[in-house]
């Protein structure tokens, strides 16, 4: 779900979901800028992260977007970037998070801030 303020001129141009409802893709003009707007819920199984990511990625890389539009990525990633910090505890490897995920969409060539 994205919620945004109706104070907001919005066009909705596509919206796209994954079937399990853990993403959801949405194109639209706002305040007469261009956005994509992702918002996620990954999976905390690394496999299944692996599976979710590369879906997303798959997902970008197969429509035709306009790469002039910014994107916006928001959610939920269960992946730790640092596992002496953020990790109390279990298993510390991880494959597939949010640090694969950025460079491939930069190489989809949209931009990329990795702000936190």
């Amino acid at each position: 779900m994205i919620l945004v303020s109706d104070k907001l001129q919005l066009e909705l141009k596509s919206e796209v979901q994954d079937k399990d409802g853990r993403y959801i893709l949405i194109d639209a003009i706002i305040q007469d800028s261009p956005f994509l707007l992702l918002n996620i819920y990954a999976p905390n199984n690394t496999a299944e992260q692996c599976t979710f990511f590369s879906g997303i990625l798959n997902t970008l890389e197969e429509a035709t977007y306009d790469l002039s539009r910014q994107l916006i990525i928001g959610g939920d990633f269960n992946a730790h970037l640092d596992p002496e910090l953020d990790n109390a505890g279990g298993k510390t490897e991880y494959l597939c998070n949010k640090l694969m995920l950025l460079p491939e969409i930069n190489r989809l060539k949209f931009t990329v801030y990795d702000e936190m």
